[in-house]
């Protein structure tokens, strides 16, 4: 006599485990490969940066996607190893960063859930990033990546004013950028510095090096002094205008003397009496 399997209990029952283990396969998988890279920034020389990356709204078995402790993040020339899993299991519909060392001290930066003491960590002319050994992978080539230190890259290689987002859900943006025409000056400054107003440079050899032609040098005198070995300005056929503000300010030593500052006061008629006649006296010029 023929068995009918519709009605064999054993078949039945491996039919219905078969079913059951199907249907739970992506909760029991889920672990950390779902997340995607979404967005990524750097300042034109690669000493700040962030990867943001994303459980996108609507991932089936997105919960649970909190377990990265012994994962990597790998570039092109380098890689991370992430210690530490994140703080929940809640993780539908989250976001995480990992940022360089530089990042979260800056103003508009949120805090990083992940630290990497590195710079330059992926290549800004072009690089591939490998998240969890193939988990997501955005590569990106020659001239794509903005570096003007306001614009980021998202992971669909379109460019957008930069939005990193940690797991917590805390949302900034920074801006490295400076204007050219108008490069701000701190002596005192020991921190990041683009020539802006928020992270000016601290020497004139940096202010003079980033003026465009016919731009202007501000200095914020404070009581500092440069005391480093000012370059010979114009050399380079620039035309600038150096001023002060919050008192005089006083600029490097010339190659080859001990002694005597070239003293810049606050305005050009001043500059251009005063300055001239101190550094006269000085045998300076």
């Amino acid at each position: 006599m023929q068995m009918n399997r519709r009605n064999n209990p054993k078949m039945l029952s491996a039919i219905t485990a078969i079913m059951l283990l199907l249907a739970i396969s992506p909760q029991a998988d889920a672990t950390f490969h779902l997340w995607d890279i979404n967005e990524v920034f750097s300042n034109a020389d690669g000493t700040v940066w962030f990867i943001e990356l994303i459980l996108p709204p609507g991932t089936i078995g997105c919960a649970s996607e909190h377990l990265l402790s012994g994962k990597t993040f790998t570039t092109n020339g380098d890689s991370f190893t992430f210690l530490s899993n994140l703080p929940s299991s809640d993780t539908c519909d989250k976001f995480f960063l990992i940022a360089s060392s530089s990042f979260s001290s800056l103003a508009g930066a949120v805090t990083p859930d992940y630290v990497v003491s590195k710079t330059n960590f992926f290549s800004i002319s072009g690089d591939t990033l490998n998240f969890a050994a193939t988990s997501d992978i955005l590569t990106f080539g020659s001239g794509v990546l903005p570096t003007d230190g306001v614009l980021s890259l998202d992971g669909n290689l379109s460019t957008g004013t930069n939005s990193p987002k940690n797991f917590a859900g805390d949302t900034g943006s920074i801006d490295l950028s400076n204007d050219p025409n108008n490069i701000q000056v701190d002596f005192s400054n020991s921190g990041f510095e683009t020539g802006s107003s928020t992270y000016p440079f601290n020497t004139m050899g940096e202010a003079i090096s980033e003026v465009a032609d016919n731009g202007t040098i501000t200095i914020d005198a404070g009581t500092d002094a440069d005391t480093s070995e000012t370059p010979a300005i114009g050399s380079d056929g620039k035309a600038m205008i150096i001023t002060a503000v919050n008192g005089t300010a006083e600029i490097g030593r010339t190659a080859g003397k001990t002694g005597g500052f070239i003293k810049w006061l606050r305005t050009l008629s001043e500059m251009s009496s005063e300055a001239e006649d101190y550094a006269e006296s000085e045998g300076e010029i």
